[in-house]
């Protein structure tokens, strides 16, 4: 009878050292999907950041490249404007210059 309740008393801790195994086991799994959970919620912020910045250095990027554009063009006017300006001023000194000549000749 000794013999049985021992067997029985090695039995039932036989089951409760494997049952706290298993328990660890499900513990560890769990643990480690947990952190792989973690890891791809990262990588899934660094990616969607990542793709932020990259949309922020190319709207800078074409605001620049536009402001640079804007630039050229008013320095364009501004050159036109100014051989414009030279030309009127050409012309009317020749104009002047043909009077004085015409009042010039008519005087002589």
């Amino acid at each position: 009878k000794l013999a049985q309740a021992e067997a029985e008393q090695a039995k039932a801790e036989a089951k409760a050292a494997a049952d706290a195994k298993a328990n660890k086991a499900n513990a560890a799994a769990q643990a480690k999907q947990q952190a792989d959970l973690d890891a791809k919620r990262k990588a899934t912020q660094d990616a969607k950041l990542k793709a932020a910045q990259l949309k922020a250095e190319q709207a800078k990027q074409q605001a620049n490249a536009k402001a640079k554009a804007e630039a050229k063009a008013k320095a364009d006017s501004d050159a036109r404007a100014k051989a414009a300006e030279a030309a009127k001023q050409k012309a009317e000194n020749a104009k002047e210059k043909a009077a004085a000549d015409a009042k010039a000749k008519k005087e002589a």
